[in-house]
């Protein structure tokens, strides 16, 4: 068959390229798309996985894991959060009955600025040592008064990212152990993103071998034993991540495929690692909601 007589071979099919540029493309990381984060919400109260959204007395620990790309610079906490920092305002607002945030009205800003320096704690975690003995030392402080003149005492989400959500939940089996002490400052939810917990990246960031020298069973019954403690577990997890896990012992999880598969280049320069952290849909998810009942059993779900 001559060349002019060969069937043109078919188009390979692609993902649409979304058509945003510019301002729009910041706005669209910022808020997120809209049809994903209800997709996400279905999914939650639909398998029954726990979410637990802060309270204007809440204290929140974001803990970050550390680059292991030679040459990659730390970013700025605020700016390696700010789609949770966004949410978290929006939350503010709403316990205001307040409209957006803007230079108009300085004395909100203000009210907004103080409550987050107050209630917000960044942690940058190299290895799961240090960040076990960070959260102990934090969590042995009684809880503060809310600052709001009702004399509530809040209670602390961890949300970690890499080896920080290696470390919230190496710190909960050691206080299961009793090899850490009970907090003073009550948790009530610890939630993770692409821990470095397992696999390499546990072995990496020393998590594998805290748990073991800690805890015969490790992870395993995790969740049954948070339950009765009023603590809410949630691992989330990239399953196009070479980097992350899969299901944990009882501890729920989400698994999402989010990036391109086999782009080799994406996962040793930390691009594919840094995607959920980095997703608004997710935290309007999870932020979002009523908290429903602590389920005891694991959810395990992907979305493909």
């Amino acid at each position: 068959m001559s060349r002019q007589q060969r069937r043109p071979r078919p188009a390979r099919q692609t993902q649409p390229s979304q058509p945003f540029s510019g301002a729009a493309r910041d706005e669209l990381r910022r808020t997120g798309d809209p049809r994903l984060e209800h997709a996400l919400t279905t999914v939650l109260a639909e398998a029954g996985l726990p979410v637990a959204t802060p309270e204007p007395s809440d204290h929140i620990v974001l803990l970050r894991g550390v680059p292991v790309v030679p040459g990659m610079r730390l970013s700025p906490p605020t700016l390696l959060w700010d789609v949770w920092l966004s949410r978290l305002q929006a939350l503010f607002l709403a316990w205001r009955g307040a409209g957006p945030i803007d230079s108009e009205d300085p004395a909100l800003r203000a009210q907004w600025e103080r409550w987050c320096a107050e209630h917000v704690h960044f942690v940058t975690v190299r290895r799961i040592s240090a960040g076990v003995a960070w959260l102990r030392s934090f969590l042995a402080q009684p809880a503060p008064a809310s600052g709001q003149g009702d004399g509530e005492r809040g209670h602390v989400h961890l949300i970690g990212h890499s080896s920080g959500g290696a470390a919230a939940l190496s710190y909960l089996v050691g206080v299961r152990a009793c090899q850490q002490p009970e907090p003073l400052m009550p948790v009530r939810a610890v939630m993770t993103l692409d821990a470095a917990i397992a696999g390499l990246a546990g072995r990496w960031s020393g998590a594998k071998s805290y748990l073991r020298r800690v805890a015969d069973d490790g992870l395993n019954g995790l969740n049954r034993w948070a339950s009765t403690h009023g603590v809410t577990l949630l691992t989330v997890a990239n399953e196009r991540d070479i980097w992350s896990h899969r299901v944990l012992g009882d501890v729920p999880y989400l698994g999402l495929r989010v990036g391109p598969p086999f782009a080799l280049r994406l996962q040793l320069n930390g691009n594919i690692h840094e995607r959920l952290r980095d997703m608004p849909e997710i935290v309007a998810a999870l932020w979002g909601m009523p908290s429903p009942p602590v389920s005891r059993d694991t959810g395990a779900l992907v979305l493909r």
